[in-house]
C-alpha cells in the first residue's frame, strides 16, 4: 500500500501465510530490521502505526516486537507467540524506508551557525529531522536552500565548521545537483531520499549571507594607515559596528588595504569618529586568514543592533608621520626639511605678513589645532591669515593658496601693565578679540596695522 516500493505496511509469511505486524512497541529500530532485510536504506528507516498503509484483511501474526536494531530477520526480534495479540487491524504496522517529498513536504532549516544565515543543513521529512550528504555540494546547491530559507542568495557559498548531525539522524539528501535557479531542493536532481553512501562527517553547510569580495577604506584616521573602517555593499558605502571586532577582523582589513598587519589593531567606540551613513556588517568575525573582510562570518548585510557610537577602526601599522618643517619662509615651495611628527599630530601650513612680505611656516600640529581651535602659532604671529592641515605625508608644501594682496588687516596695541584685562605685554588684537602674547622676534612696530 506504500506509494513507493520503499514503504508500506508490513507483512510477515509464517507457515505459508502472509499476515500484519500490530503496532504495539512499534518504533524505528524495528523498522530498520526489517529494511535491512528487504535490502532498502536503513540509516533514516521510520516505524509509522495506525494503519498508515491501510488495513490487512487477513491475520495479526505478530505482536509486541522488540528489536535491538542490528538483526538480520525480524524473526530474531522478540514478540509473543506467533498469532496471539491484543490488536485491531486499525493498529496495523509500517515502515518507510525511503521517501518522497512529492508525499511529505520538507521543511529546512540551519543548525550551529552564528546567524540564522548560515549553518548545517537540516531538512524535516515525516516528521524527523535530517541532513544532506556534501557529495557533489557546491554553490548552485547552497543558492537554493538559501533561497528555500528566503535568504540572500546571490553570494551563497559552501559552509564549513557547523559539526555532524545527531548519529542516529537520516541523511536524506546524496548527490544533490541544481542548477541555482530552483525554488527548492525538491526540483533538483538527487538520489532517492534517505538512500546515501555517506557519513555524517560529510553533512553539507551553507553560508547564505556571503557577501564575496568587499570594498573597503579606512576614513578619519591620523595617517592612512589607520581610521573608521567603511565597506561598499551595492554601491552603498558604510560603517562596520564593533560587535565582536578584534584584532584579527583588523588584519583582514589591512591585508586588503595592502597595509602592513602584523600589527593590525582593531579600535572600537567610534575612536575615528561616527559616520553619518548605514551600518552594514555586524557581528564579523574572522579567522585572520580571509582575503576579503566579506569571506569572514557576519550578520546579513545592513541587519544589526548598533550605533555609530560604536562604528569599529583600524590601525594596520603606527608608521611616524612625516611633515615638511620650515619656519618663516618666502616660498614654501623652497622647503626641503622634514620632520616626524608624535602620534596625535598632522602637517600644518599657516602663513602670516611681517613688514610687508608674506611668509610661510610648516611643521606638525597637535590635531585639537588642526580641528579649528586657535594654534599656539597664531598669537605668536598675530597677522596670521589662515592655518590648514592635511594627515598624509609630506602633504603641506603648498597647503595654502593665498593672493599677494591679502595683507590682515590689524589692529595692535601696547599693553600699559601686564595686568590689563583686553591685552597683554607687547600683545594685540584681531577682529577685537585678544589673541595672546607677543613673539619676541616679531616686533610689534613691523605688524601690518590699520
Amino acid at each position: 500500500m506504500g506509494k513507493t516500493r520503499y514503504q508500506g505496511r508490513v507483512e510477515v509469511n509464517i507457515g505459508g501465510q502472509w499476515g500484519s505486524v500490530c503496532d504495539d512497541n512499534w518504533n524505528n529500530r524495528d523498522a530498520t530490521v526489517v529494511c535491512n532485510m528487504l535490502g532498502f536504506p536503513s540509516s533514516a528507516a521510520t516505524a509509522v502505526s495506525n494503519a498508515r498503509f491501510g488495513q490487512s484483511t487477513g491475520s495479526i501474526l505478530l505482536d509486541d516486537v522488540v528489536c535491538m536494531g542490528n538483526e538480520t530477520n525480524l524473526g530474531l526480534c522478540r514478540h509473543n507467540i506467533a498469532g496471539h495479540h491484543n490488536c485491531r487491524h486499525s493498529e496495523d504496522a509500517g515502515v518507510i524506508c525511503a521517501v518522497t517529498t512529492t508525499e511529505f513536504p520538507i521543511q529546512i532549516r540551519l543548525v550551529n551557525g552564528t546567524t540564522s544565515a548560515e549553518g548545517r543543513v537540516e531538512l524535516l521529512v515525516n516528521g524527523q529531522w535530517g541532513t544532506v550528504c556534501s557529495d557533489h555540494f557546491n554553490r548552485n546547491d547552497a543558492s537554493v536552500i538559501c533561497r528555500m530559507l528566503g535568504l540572500p542568495s546571490d553570494n551563497a557559498e559552501v559552509g564549513t565548521g557547523f559539526g555532524s548531525g545527531e548519529m542516529f539522524s537520516p541523511i536524506w539528501v546524496d548527490d544533490l545537483i541544481c542548477s541555482g535557479r530552483e525554488t527548492s531542493v525538491t526540483q533538483c536532481r538527487h538520489s532517492p531520499w534517505g538512500i546515501n553512501n555517506c557519513q555524517h562527517n560529510e553533512d553539507a553547510s551553507v553560508r547564505c549571507n556571503a557577501l564575496g569580495s568587499l570594498q573597503v577604506r579606512l576614513v578619519n584616521g591620523e595617517t592612512r594607515y589607520q581610521g573608521r573602517v567603511e565597506v561598499n555593499i551595492g554601491g552603498q558605502w558604510g560603517s562596520v559596528c564593533d560587535d565582536n571586532w578584534n584584532n584579527r577582523d583588523a588584519t583582514v582589513v589591512c591585508n586588503m588595504l595592502g597595509f602592513p598587519s602584523s600589527a593590525a589593531t582593531a579600535v572600537s567606540n567610534a575612536r575615528f569618529g561616527q559616520s553619518t551613513g548605514s551600518i552594514l556588517l555586524d557581528d564579523v568575525v574572522c579567522m585572520g586568514n580571509e582575503t576579503n573582510l566579506g569571506l569572514c562570518r557576519h550578520n546579513i548585510a545592513g541587519h544589526h543592533n548598533c550605533r555609530h557610537s560604536e562604528d569599529a577602526g583600524v590601525i594596520c601599522a603606527a608608521i611616524p608621520l612625516r611633515c615638511y618643517d620650515c619656519d618663516a619662509v618666502a616660498n614654501p615651495m623652497a622647503c626641503n626639511t622634514s620632520t616626524t611628527c608624535s602620534p596625535g599630530q598632522a602637517c600644518y601650513h599657516t602663513s602670516f605678513i611681517v613688514q610687508g612680505i608674506r611668509l610661510h611656516s610648516m611643521g606638525c600640529r597637535s590635531q585639537l589645532e588642526c580641528d579649528g581651535r586657535i594654534s599656539e602659532d597664531v598669537p605668536k604671529r598675530a597677522a596670521s591669515s589662515n592655518i590648514q592641515c592635511c594627515r598624509t605625508a609630506l602633504c603641506n608644501h603648498n597647503l595654502l593658496d593665498f593672493p599677494t594682496a591679502a595683507a590682515l588687516k590689524l589692529t595692535c596695541t601696547v599693553c600699559l601693565t601686564p595686568s590689563s584685562s583686553n591685552c597683554c605685554y607687547r600683545g594685540w588684537r584681531v577682529g577685537g578679540a585678544k589673541l595672546g602674547c607677543g613673539d619676541s622676534r616679531i616686533p610689534i612696530s613691523t605688524l601690518s596695522t590699520s
